[in-house]
């Protein structure tokens, strides 16, 4: 079950939306360039991530996609124990992707309205 979050949202609505779904795994982007200003989604992830842990819920991975890639731009830490890059976590993964079949009521995604 997977969970899209717009990327605007702040920590706090973050980390009740990763609560809420129980997510093991976190996706996200070291940071976007919003006109001339960069927007650190890496330290809202992580900041998000800190939120769920304190309520007794722990990510254990975080998937991080080198968008802007530029430390000087948008400075975020790195969890060696938690965090891996995009394009490491898809290096090691077959080309083919075979389905799980699943019963139509079976849920897919949680979508939030607001």
């Amino acid at each position: 079950v997977h969970s899209v979050v717009f990327g605007g949202f702040s920590a706090d609505s973050l980390g009740g939306r990763i609560i809420d779904a129980q997510s093991g795994i976190l996706i996200t982007a070291d940071g976007v360039m919003r006109g001339p200003k960069p927007i650190n989604l890496k330290d809202i992830a992580d900041q998000a991530v800190e939120i769920a842990q304190s309520q007794g819920f722990a990510v254990k991975r975080t998937i991080v996609l080198m968008r802007l890639n530029d430390q000087a731009k948008c400075p975020y830490k790195w969890d060696k124990t938690r965090d891996v890059t995009w394009s490491e976590a898809v290096s090691t993964q077959s080309a083919t992707c075979e389905p799980t079949w699943c019963d139509a009521e079976d849920p897919l995604f949680m979508l939030y309205t607001s």
